[in-house]
Protein backbone atom coordinates (compact mmCIF):
# COMPACT_ATOMS: atom_id res chain seq x y z
CA UNK A 1 0.00 0.00 0.00
CA UNK A 2 3.16 2.49 0.68
CA UNK A 3 4.51 1.63 -2.24
CA UNK A 4 1.08 2.66 -4.18
CA UNK A 5 0.91 5.64 -2.76
CA UNK A 6 4.48 6.97 -2.78
CA UNK A 7 4.12 5.59 -6.72
CA UNK A 8 0.60 8.11 -7.51
CA UNK A 9 2.68 10.86 -5.81
CA UNK A 10 5.36 10.65 -8.06
CA UNK A 11 3.49 10.42 -10.62
CA UNK A 12 1.54 13.72 -10.04
CA UNK A 13 5.33 14.81 -9.51
CA UNK A 14 6.26 14.56 -13.05
CA UNK A 15 2.42 15.41 -14.76
CA UNK A 16 2.73 18.67 -12.63
CA UNK A 17 6.20 19.80 -13.87
CA UNK A 18 5.33 18.46 -17.83
CA UNK A 19 2.40 20.84 -17.59
CA UNK A 20 4.15 23.65 -15.87
CA UNK A 21 5.26 26.68 -18.80
CA UNK A 22 8.80 26.76 -19.51
CA UNK A 23 10.23 29.55 -17.36
CA UNK A 24 11.80 32.21 -19.78
CA UNK A 25 15.87 33.02 -19.12
CA UNK A 26 16.26 36.91 -19.48
CA UNK A 27 17.61 35.87 -23.36
CA UNK A 28 16.33 32.20 -23.97
CA UNK A 29 14.43 29.37 -22.64
CA UNK A 30 16.15 25.96 -21.30
CA UNK A 31 15.80 22.88 -22.85
CA UNK A 32 16.71 19.46 -21.67
CA UNK A 33 18.21 18.17 -25.20
CA UNK A 34 18.88 19.34 -28.51
CA UNK A 35 15.08 20.24 -29.35
CA UNK A 36 12.87 23.13 -28.36
CA UNK A 37 9.62 21.46 -27.85
CA UNK A 38 9.48 23.43 -24.59
CA UNK A 39 8.51 26.80 -26.64
CA UNK A 40 7.32 24.69 -29.37
CA UNK A 41 3.41 26.37 -29.12
CA UNK A 42 4.61 30.35 -28.65
CA UNK A 43 3.70 32.13 -31.59
CA UNK A 44 7.40 32.79 -32.42
CA UNK A 45 8.22 33.87 -35.96
CA UNK A 46 11.94 32.80 -35.39
CA UNK A 47 12.89 30.09 -33.22
CA UNK A 48 17.05 29.30 -32.89
CA UNK A 49 18.47 26.27 -30.79
CA UNK A 50 21.57 27.32 -28.88
CA UNK A 51 24.21 24.38 -28.05
CA UNK A 52 27.35 25.51 -25.76
CA UNK A 53 29.84 23.48 -24.09
CA UNK A 54 33.20 24.37 -22.55
CA UNK A 55 34.29 24.27 -19.48
CA UNK A 56 36.88 25.95 -16.80
CA UNK A 57 39.38 24.75 -14.45
CA UNK A 58 38.38 25.71 -10.65
CA UNK A 59 40.45 24.28 -7.19
CA UNK A 60 38.47 22.69 -4.68
CA UNK A 61 38.91 23.17 -1.03
CA UNK A 62 42.21 21.28 -0.80
CA UNK A 63 43.47 22.69 -3.90
CA UNK A 64 43.16 20.25 -6.10
CA UNK A 65 42.74 21.15 -9.84
CA UNK A 66 38.75 20.27 -11.07
CA UNK A 67 36.88 21.23 -14.11
CA UNK A 68 33.91 22.86 -14.02
CA UNK A 69 32.39 21.53 -17.66
CA UNK A 70 29.07 22.80 -19.04
CA UNK A 71 27.05 21.46 -21.80
CA UNK A 72 24.02 23.51 -22.71
CA UNK A 73 20.96 23.93 -24.70
CA UNK A 74 18.94 26.86 -24.91
CA UNK A 75 15.98 28.08 -27.02
CA UNK A 76 15.82 31.77 -28.52
CA UNK A 77 13.40 33.72 -29.97
CA UNK A 78 16.37 35.56 -32.31
CA UNK A 79 20.14 34.68 -33.47
CA UNK A 80 21.12 37.87 -32.31
CA UNK A 81 20.40 36.62 -28.44
CA UNK A 82 21.49 33.32 -29.04
CA UNK A 83 25.29 34.54 -30.10
CA UNK A 84 24.87 36.70 -27.20
CA UNK A 85 24.39 34.06 -25.19
CA UNK A 86 27.19 31.89 -26.29
CA UNK A 87 29.47 34.85 -25.99
CA UNK A 88 28.60 35.19 -22.52
CA UNK A 89 28.89 31.76 -21.50
CA UNK A 90 32.29 31.85 -23.64
CA UNK A 91 33.81 34.57 -21.39
CA UNK A 92 32.90 32.82 -18.61
CA UNK A 93 33.93 28.91 -19.76
CA UNK A 94 37.10 29.92 -22.04
CA UNK A 95 39.94 27.32 -20.69
CA UNK A 96 38.71 23.84 -22.33
CA UNK A 97 37.04 24.61 -25.91
CA UNK A 98 34.38 22.85 -26.17
CA UNK A 99 31.20 22.67 -29.22
CA UNK A 100 28.97 25.93 -29.71
CA UNK A 101 26.05 26.19 -32.59
CA UNK A 102 23.13 28.01 -33.00
CA UNK A 103 20.79 26.20 -35.49
CA UNK A 104 17.48 27.40 -36.90
CA UNK A 105 14.63 25.84 -35.91
CA UNK A 106 11.80 27.98 -37.72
Amino acid sequence: MRQTARNSLIALAFITLASAPAKALPMGWPSNGPNCGVVAHLPLRDLWLGHFAGGRWLRDIYGAKVMDWRDEHVCFSSLGRCQSWQKAMRRSFNRIEGYRTCVRIR
